[in-house]
């Protein structure tokens, strides 16, 4: 554990968490990157409703607003988070996302996708109008995160092949690097968020559900880890960055403790995720679920 741990601000515990992310050793000092050359691509006008009936392309009347609100989400998270990539030939860094396919979703429903066959696109979805640039700003890093994890399992993933784990989000067995990948997206994007509550100045807390929506992320984390843990998901060496990351979640989390909404949905979602794992486990004992193995593949 990280002995100057209480010492970072959410500043700092976000540029150690995505460092860690990086396979690399925790620095709070991690270069952001808030001079991009090249903005991403946003597409708001495809699929129609008919080639896409759930995640249909923003309305018409909506994509002047949508637009404004995604570019304002990605201004965001790039002047706090580290989404630069190498330099280009001018010396400015490049985002490791460069498209987003901008969609319509359900009421109350955001959401975030990207593909290791198609770097640097991801799909991002908002019930509009939507007031969520902060969320918007959450799913980008989120999203950069897998990105970066695509990258790292390319050279040398840390990720035992054809291991399983219980994921939290799914409350189901599911292989074991999207645990590893759900673990460190949703630490930094819990972590970037907690930038915006408590290290700037911002209306943040104006946004319906963003409370709710983050207390939702430390348990189901915490569920990750011990899934990586308990079924040898990953080498000991990525585990050891693991619990340091998972320091720097629970002092997001502790923070933000001092808002009574927080707190309060924060232990209802613990109780749920405990909840929810026992029913898993019980299926698997009974024989109506899968469960994860610790052989090797």
């Amino acid at each position: 554990m990280p002995t100057d741990l209480t010492s970072k601000t959410a500043t700092e515990a976000t540029r150690c968490l995505y460092t860690l992310a990086l396979g690399q050793a925790a620095d709070p000092h991690a270069a952001i990157t808030t001079q991009i050359a090249h903005s991403p691509t946003l597409v708001l006008d495809s699929p129609s409703a008919a080639s896409d009936p759930v995640y249909p392309a923003v309305p018409p009347e909506e994509r002047a607003s949508a637009r404004r609100t995604v570019e304002d989400a990605f201004r965001w998270c790039t002047t706090h988070f580290p989404v630069g990539t190498t330099s280009d030939v001018g010396g400015a860094g490049r985002p490791a996302v460069r498209n987003i396919d901008v969609r319509l979703t359900p009421p109350d429903i955001y959401l975030a996708a990207s593909l290791a066959q198609m770097p640097g696109h991801i799909l991002l979805g908002a019930p509009w109008p939507a007031d969520c640039t902060y969320r918007l700003a959450s799913l980008i890093a989120h999203e950069t995160i897998h990105q970066r994890l695509f990258g790292r399992e390319e050279h040398d993933s840390p990720v035992r092949p054809g291991s399983l784990g219980y994921s939290p989000w799914r409350r189901e067995t599911r292989p074991g690097r999207l645990v590893w990948h759900a673990f460190w997206t949703f630490s930094c994007q819990f972590s970037l968020l907690t930038v915006a509550l408590c290290d700037t100045e911002t209306d943040a807390l104006s946004e319906p559900s963003l409370l709710d929506f983050m207390a939702t992320m430390p348990p189901r984390v915490e569920a990750c880890f011990e899934s990586l843990m308990q079924f040898d998901v990953a080498e000991q060496q990525e585990l050891d960055r693991c619990r340091d990351a998972l320091s720097y979640v629970k002092l997001g989390a502790a923070r933000l403790t001092a808002l009574p909404r927080f707190a309060e949905k924060l232990q209802e979602e613990r109780l749920k995720t405990a909840s929810e794992y026992h029913e898993w486990a019980r299926l698997l004992l009974d024989g109506q679920e899968s469960g994860p193995s610790s052989s090797p593949a």
